[in-house]
C-alpha cells in the first residue's frame, strides 16, 4: 500500500509521521515480529521534518545521471549509511540531484544528491565526443562508435563498454580494436547496497551513425538511456536516463540524432533493518 501522507498510529508498530515539501512516496512494507517496516522515496528536493520517528533509519542516495555527448553519460554514484538516528522536529534538507544536460563539447555532470549532512552521492560524469569514452560514474557510459560498434552502458557499478573500431596499420591491413570503457564505481548500485534491492544508476549507451557500418550501444540496466542507431537500426534515436534512477543519457550521433540528458537521482530512507 502506498501513502501520500504521514502514517497514522498503529497499536503494534507505527509508520512515521512527517511533512515534506517535495514530492515523495511512503511505502508500507508490513510488520515483521511486530516491527513496522516502511520505505520513503524522496523524489524531488525539499525539507523533511518528522513529528514521529520511532527507530533509527537507513539512508540511500543516488546522484543524477550524466548527460551524453555522442558517448553515453555515466550513471549517478550511489552511497548507503545505516543505523542513523534522527530527531523529531528537526528540519532535514534533502537534495535530489538533477540529470546532467547535453553540453557543447561534452555531456554535463549530474547533480549531487544528499540527506542533510549525513550522506551524499555525486552525479555521473557526462559522455564525451568522437574518439573518447563515456562518462564515469556509478556505472560507466558506453563509448561512441565512430567506425565500428558503440559500447553498451555499464550496470550495477560496472564499467561501460568500449567502442570496437577498425584501424589501418603499417602492413596495409585493417585490424579491429576495442577502446577502454568508462569506469563504474566498482560496487553495487542496488538500493541500500543489498542484493535484493532496486537497481539504479545504469550507464548510457554510446551513439552511432548508421546500420551499414555502425551499431549503437544499449543502456545499462537501472535506468540508463539507449544510444542512437542501436541494434543495428539507423532509425532509432537516443533516449534519456530515467527519472529518479540516476541513469546516464544515451549518446546521439553526427547525423542529426541528438544526445540525451541523464536522469534525476533519488534519496530513499527506511526504518533500520
Amino acid at each position: 500500500m502506498i501513502f501520500n501522507m504521514g502514517g497514522a498510529p498503529d497499536p503494534a508498530g507505527r509508520l512515521p509521521a512527517f511533512t515534506y515539501t517535495g514530492s515523495y512516496e511512503l511505502i508500507d512494507e508490513g510488520k515483521v515480529n511486530n516491527k513496522q517496516n516502511w520505505r520513503l522515496k524522496l523524489k524531488t528536493s525539499g525539507v523533511l521534518t518528522f513529528q514521529r520517528i520511532g527507530t533509527p533509519i537507513d539512508i540511500f542516495c543516488v546522484g543524477g545521471g550524466g548527460g551524453a555527448y555522442l558517448s553515453g553519460g555515466g550513471g549517478g554514484k550511489t552511497s548507503t549509511s545505516k543505523n542513523k538516528t534522527l530527531q523529531a522536529g528537526q528540519e532535514y534538507t534533502i537534495t535530489v540531484g538533477a540529470g546532467g544536460g547535453v553540453g557543447t563539447s561534452a555531456g554535463v555532470q549530474g547533480g549531487t544528491s544528499s540527506f542533510g549532512s549525513l550522506l551524499s552521492a555525486e552525479g555521473g560524469m557526462g559522455g564525451y565526443s568522437v574518439g573518447t569514452k563515456g562518462g564515469t560514474g556509478g556505472s560507466g557510459g558506453g563509448s561512441y562508435g565512430n567506425q565500428g560498434k558503440a559500447g553498451n552502458g555499464g550496470s550495477n557499478g560496472g564499467d561501460g563498454g568500449g567502442a570496437s573500431y577498425q584501424q589501418l596499420e603499417a602492413d596495409g591491413l585493417y585490424y579491429w580494436y576495442t577502446s577502454i570503457g568508462a569506469a563504474g564505481q566498482g560496487t553495487t548500485t542496488r538500493e541500500f547496497g543489498e542484493s535484493g534491492g532496486t537497481l539504479y544508476s545504469g550507464g548510457g549507451g554510446g551513439g552511432n551513425s548508421n546500420k551499414t557500418h555502425n551499431d549503437g550501444g544499449y543502456a545499462g540496466d537501472g535506468g540508463g538511456g539507449h544510444g542512437a542507431c542501436r541494434g543495428p537500426d539507423s532509425s532509432l534515436s537516443a533516449t534519456a536516463g530515467g527519472t529518479n534512477t540516476g541513469g546516464g543519457g544515451g549518446g546521439g550521433n553526427l547525423d542529426g540524432k541528438a544526445s540525451m540528458a541523464g536522469g534525476s537521482g533519488i534519496v530513499v530512507i527506511r526504518n533500520h533493518r
